[in-house]
């Protein structure tokens, strides 16, 4: 096992001790509420050691225990030293109690109450009964533990009893620690605890106690029992638990009750013991904050157990010299008291809600059996501007998150320290909680353990005595100081924000700001030396100077450049410019709340605009009428006009990229095309077509068609002069006057002579002739619908019919030869060849031969239908 030796400072520290305590007074400013003294009784002193103060009864002079190392030992060892002060103010050199260069652990001193007679002092410590060496062990270190006692006579300021160990050595596997003293119904009763074997621990400590007569240096119990060898056996409060940290003693239910803090996982005293007296710097357990998760609040009462608060919580017992048992527990003080209507005769009441400090270590400070103060050790994380601590040889690095890291990324809270004191008002049973701490500094924690030392002197005043010290205790160790607090100041209300403020307030430089004096007023309006009950007040001070530091207005940036690029943009045609819109966006984004520490953004904010202005750029020129013009030319047929080439000029001669200064003479450009196509020419249509229709009509022989007028109706709707545009019309004209000429018909060829024919046919009776057949053959072969071109063709039928009827010979009979010479008379008056006409006969021949055949024609029908008649006649007949 690794042996932990004695260092250089520890040496140091000794002679620091040796000195100081006889110099006396150093003054330190070391709290937040004004001390009335301050005094610095050692610097550099190791961190683990421990102090008490108590004051003589019905006397100034105080008593002061501190363990320390002397330096003397190969080894850490913590001697218990004493001092007597004799006004407060200053101490005598310490004296070592026990001339032995043993450890000494928790000092404990009993104030005598009630009795003007009983003004000694009885204080009682942890002893070791050997020097340790470097081969020490855990073991060796807890085994050699006992009890000691002194008294000290408050006139002689000198021992009554001097110091010896009482306490029996039963074996070496036996731990004695922690001593108390009680006042139990008049009687002294000193208490520790033991652990009967320190090798099992779980479940071997037990609180133990006997009666003591200090002035006659013995101790009894309720039977003074002894033991084989004659030694008085003590009296058994509590037995068979686990480790006990912390416990205090008082009567309850008429008996001893015992309410401590037991371990419950497993803590070794061993350990414990080893850890306090072989380093320097063990008696920290405030490095971080402190939490009872693993230790359970129980309370022994003739015997019996009772949880008062589970582990995984927190509860701790509160130090006090009242004559009953108080503790704290979930953000409550309670006290235990009688009550004989509880089963158990006790019962418990919460008294004081300090959920504004929480859990902490808390201590009662009396004065003749009064509680005026209720101190509470108050953990704040820490403040610090460090970014790493180096904390008992370990470096943490704090995280974003304000948690503190060590080297294997485990992670913990730091926190600092100050007391706090609740203070009961004489006319009120409640204690407030005081605004003003004792102590206000960052990275400041108490070293002594578990609370500081206090007491009220003769007037009024708080006396305290602490050793203390910083987080990094890389420097010189820690301090022991004495400090003395009037009432009056612990009292006043806490101006530490309004100084903060003040601060605050002094750092800026007040030319800067146009409104400064409401700074001015605000810290002026502060009324100092306020009471706490005025705190509000107070607190009202230092938010009206921050309020007003907040509304401070610095004074206002220099906009002259500013204005006059916005004037500039101002007096500019916004309609001319296509990126105008640039300027307007960096007009708009001046910020005019600009003050003259940020001059250099509000001379951007002018160069923006200038920048804008510079890179302006004018709109286009409207090329709406020139492309107008140009899609109205690129519609036309430049090949339905006589001369195009005015129009393709003034297209080519269109110049792009004009801007909108330049309109008109785009505009220019625009009214050359329109003028050059409002003078364009259409070419004449093309009347071949029609020309050629006209000859055709007119090599027609119009006499021969029956409705030649169509065509001449055609001729006479041709009208000449028409454009190219017109040219459909003009096709029009040549189309319908082709379909007219398509649409003659010639007229009919003229039958009257073969009407004539066929009629002299008919009128004769073909019985009267031999053969009839060649007229029948004739007649026949007649075909109608012969137009007047096929003339010749109509007259050949007729002939044919008359030839054929020339040649006809009669029958040879009388009537006969009469009929044949009647034939050939009639033949020989009969129409000959020379009645043909040439189809080219006039309308007015043409109409006596259609007369004369109607005559004709009708003659020999009513001859014919008469003879058929005479026939049928016969026939019927």
């Amino acid at each position: 096992m690794t042996q932990k030796h004695f260092s250089t400072n520890s040496k140091i520290t000794a002679l620091v001790l040796s000195l100081l305590l006889i110099i006396g007074m150093i003054p330190l400013q070391v709290s937040a509420a004004e001390p009335t003294k301050n005094t610095i009784l050692m610097e550099g002193i190791n961190p683990t050691a421990e102090v008490k103060v108590a004051q003589f009864p019905n006397s100034s002079t105080q008593l002061m225990l501190l363990t320390c190392d002397s330096g003397e030992t190969p080894t850490f060892a913590r001697e218990l030293y004493y001092s007597i002060s004799r006004d407060g103010l200053s101490y005598s050199r310490p004296t070592r109690v026990k001339s032995d260069l043993t450890n000494d652990l928790y000092p404990f001193i009993y104030t005598p109450t009630g009795s003007s007679s009983q003004n000694d002092l009885i204080f009682t410590w942890t002893d070791a009964d050997k020097v340790f060496d470097t081969d020490i062990t855990p073991e060796g270190a807890a085994n050699s533990m006992r009890i000691s006692i002194a008294v000290m006579n408050s006139e002689s300021l000198s021992f009554s009893v001097e110091p010896y160990t009482f306490s029996v050595h039963e074996s070496n596997d036996v731990c004695h620690y922690k001593s108390r003293i009680t006042n139990i119904d008049g009687k002294i009763l000193v208490t520790w605890v033991v652990c009967s074997d320190i090798k099992q621990n779980d479940g071997c400590f037990s609180v133990v106690g006997m009666y003591y007569n200090p002035a006659t240096n013995t101790f009894s119990t309720d039977d003074n029992q002894k033991d084989k060898n004659g030694n008085l056996i003590p009296m058994t409060f509590v037995d068979g638990r686990n480790y006990i940290s912390e416990y205090s003693v008082a009567k309850l239910a008429g008996g001893v009750a015992i309410l401590f803090e037991e371990n419950t996982d497993g803590k070794r005293i061993t350990d414990e013991i080893y850890s306090c007296t072989t380093d320097n710097r063990y008696n920290y357990p405030y490095d971080f904050k402190e939490t009872n998760k693993n230790t359970e609040l129980n309370l022994a009462v003739s015997g019996k157990v009772t949880n008062l608060a589970p582990s995984g919580g927190y509860g701790s017992v509160v130090e006090s010299a009242m004559p009953y048992l108080s503790y704290y527990y979930n953000n409550n003080l309670y006290n235990i008291s009688d009550d004989s209507a509880s089963p158990d005769g006790w019962r418990t009441e919460s008294v004081l809600d300090v959920s504004e400090t929480g859990n902490t270590r808390y201590s009662f400070i009396t004065k003749n059996s009064t509680v005026e103060y209720i101190a509470a050790r108050e953990d704040t994380p820490i403040k610090t501007d460090k970014t790493e601590i180096n904390f008992r040889g370990i470096k943490y690095t704090k995280s974003a998150d304000g948690k503190w890291l060590d080297d294997d990324g485990n992670s913990c809270y730091i926190y600092q320290e100050n007391i706090r004191l609740y203070y009961r008002e004489p006319t009120k049973n409640k204690p407030v909680l005081l605004p003003l701490g004792l102590i206000d500094k960052d990275e400041f924690i108490f070293t002594s353990s578990p609370m500081p030392s206090f007491f009220i002197d003769d007037s009024d005043r708080l006396n305290s005595v602490w050793i203390t010290g910083y987080k990094n205790f890389e420097r010189a160790g820690a301090t022991l100081s004495s400090v003395i607090y009037s009432r009056e100041n612990l009292l006043k209300a806490n101006y530490k924000a309004v100084k903060e403020a003040i601060t605050r307030a002094n750092a800026l430089n007040q030319s800067d700001y146009s409104n400064y004096s409401n700074v001015t007023d605000a810290i002026n309006a502060v009324v100092y030396d306020k009471g706490y009950k005025e705190q509000s007040t107070v607190n009202a001070y230092a938010t009206a100077i921050e309020n007003a530091i907040d509304s401070l207005t610095l004074r206002g940036a220099n906009y002259t450049e500013v204005d006059a690029a916005i004037a500039k943009a101002n007096a500019i045609n916004a309609d001319l410019y296509k990126n105008y819109a640039d300027v307007t966006a960096a007009v708009n984004a001046v910020d005019r709340s600009k003050n003259f520490k940020q001059q250099a953004d509000v001379d951007l904010m002018a160069n923006a605009i200038n920048d804008a202005i510079a890179a302006l750029e004018y709109k286009d020129a409207d090329y709406t009428a020139v492309d107008e013009a140009i899609a109205l030319a690129n519609s036309l047929n430049s090949d339905d006009y006589k001369n195009f080439t005015y129009v393709e000029t003034a297209i080519n001669n269109v110049a792009r990229g004009k801007n909108i200064t330049e309109q008109s003479s785009v505009d220019l450009m625009a009214k050359a095309i329109n003028e050059a196509i409002s003078g364009l020419v259409y070419k004449d249509a093309d009347y071949s077509k029609v020309n050629a229709a006209i000859a055709k009509a007119n090599a027609l022989d119009k006499t021969i068609y029956k409705n030649y007028f169509l065509v001449e109706n055609a001729l006479n709707s041709v009208a000449f002069g028409k454009s190219i545009t017109e040219q459909s019309e003009v096709d029009t004209m040549a189309l319908t006057l082709d379909n007219a000429i398509a649409a003659l018909e010639y007229k009919n060829a003229d039958y009257s002579r073969v009407d004539a024919a066929i009629a002299k046919a008919n009128s004769l009776d073909r019985n009267d002739y031999k053969d009839f057949t060649a007229v029948d053959a004739a007649v026949a072969a007649v075909v109608r619908d012969k137009n007047i071109t096929e003339q010749s063709e109509v007259d050949a039928m007729a002939t044919a019919i008359f030839n054929a009827v020339s040649d006809l010979e009669y029958k040879d009979t009388n009537n006969n030869t009469e009929n044949k010479d009647n034939h050939n008379k009639k033949s020989a008056s009969a129409p000959s060849t020379e009645y043909k006409k040439s189809p080219q006969t006039g309308t007015a021949d043409t109409m006596l031969w259609a007369a004369f055949l109607l005559i004709s024609g009708g003659i020999i029908t009513t001859v014919t239908s008469h003879a058929k008649r005479k026939k049928r006649l016969k026939i019927n007949k």
